[in-house]
């Protein structure tokens, strides 16, 4: 032990420089400690050396440890370093066949752009992850695992306000959805075809992430709508293009009726759907027959309402311009009476604890 300290160490062996103040000492003190930190870390050199048996076992083991941590952070930026160049060598790449593809088969150079800056923001776009591209998912419990798909589908079917009151009717019924094949995900890219005009679907359509471009298209051959319903004839034939957004729903009259598209869908970059079969709806109503004849009465109504009044039909609800709620106030009394017992339900135990609440939900 040579009873001294780094501090006096410096004082002794290391000169401070005249520009340093009397006041500024301990301050150029410190930062020559970390001078020192850094250079016996990296290059193994210092202003110091050890004065006995510990302080070089300390200096050995810290150099021997600055080795190693850099060593490591050098291995791991050229790591990083090295998988970015591969991603833009292949993105570039396919960007510049792209170009040369153009450029060989004469596109305008308008066009061209327009071509480019797409294909530019789908392939720099971010990819979601569905749950098949997650394995260990399969080790879950069952009822584990159902409770994971509740939290993560209920949310999104809650959005439909038709599913939204069914499940104020029967609190199982979503629980049931989403435990079965009922409901799905899908990744998909940029450009894929959701669905085409004219074409008979089995599904609804929830974006969960992305964007999608809706093309209506109007003429004879979008016109028919249900199997059995000659509703809405449209006018001449002419395209509008409609971007929908997370959160929105595409085709839900799927769920209700023999739906038939009455656009063109195509995912713009890499997004997630989620999917509701009609059919393994159908099947989950089975077992809820309340619900099922509530949701029989709302597609009855809804073809009615169509044949009446020949609106617009789309894929996309806001397009149709058909409320919801107008449609659950034309349906047959004992239906409603079903939808409204949970609502009446609330208000009477809200006034509970007040006499002239209560005599006024009486007498309602």
């Amino acid at each position: 032990n040579t009873q001294h300290n780094w501090h006096d160490v410096l004082l002794a062996e290391v000169e401070a420089p005249a520009s340093v103040s009397h006041g500024g000492l301990d301050g150029f003190w410190y930062v020559s400690g970390f001078y020192w930190s850094i250079t016996a870390m990296f290059s193994a050199a210092s202003v110091m050396q050890p004065q006995n048996y510990a302080e070089t076992v300390f200096s050995i083991v810290y150099i021997i440890f600055g080795m190693m941590f850099g060593s490591s952070l050098i291995s791991s930026v050229a790591a990083m370093l090295v998988d970015f160049q591969m991603v833009t060598r292949d993105q570039n790449e396919k960007l510049r066949t792209l170009r040369k593809y153009l450029r060989q088969n004469g596109v305008q150079p308008s066009l061209s752009l327009k071509i480019q800056k797409q294909i530019v923001e789908r392939v720099f776009a971010d990819t979601r992850l569905s749950h098949q591209d997650v394995p260990v998912l399969a080790l879950l419990s069952t009822k584990l695992r159902a409770n994971l798909w509740y939290e993560i589908y209920a949310p999104r079917l809650m959005s439909e306000p038709v599913l939204m009151m069914c499940d104020g009717v029967d609190d199982l019924l979503l629980g049931d959805i989403c435990s079965s094949d009922t409901v799905m995900t899908q990744s998909v890219g940029p450009g894929h075809l959701i669905f085409n005009p004219n074409t008979y679907l089995d599904r609804a359509f929830y974006i969960v992430g992305g964007k999608v471009h809706y093309t209506h298209t109007d003429g004879d051959d979008g016109a028919m709508a249900f199997v059995s319903a000659t509703a809405g004839t449209l006018p001449s034939s002419k395209e509008e293009l409609k971007e929908v957004g997370r959160t929105q729903w595409l085709a839900t009259s799927a769920l209700w009726t023999h739906w038939k598209s009455q656009g063109l869908a195509e995912s713009v970059g890499h997004g997630e759907l989620m999917l509701v079969r009609a059919e393994g709806f159908a099947a989950v109503l089975k077992r809820h027959r309340s619900i099922a004849e509530i949701v029989q009465d709302y597609a009855k109504t809804l073809v009615k309402v169509i044949k009446d009044e020949r609106p617009l039909l789309s894929d996309l609800s806001s397009m149709m311009k058909i409320d919801s709620d107008r449609l659950i106030c034309a349906m047959p009394q004992e239906t409603r009476l079903k939808l409204s017992l949970p609502a009446l339900r609330a208000v009477q135990a809200q006034a509970a604890g007040n006499a002239k609440q209560l005599k006024a939900f009486r007498e309602l």
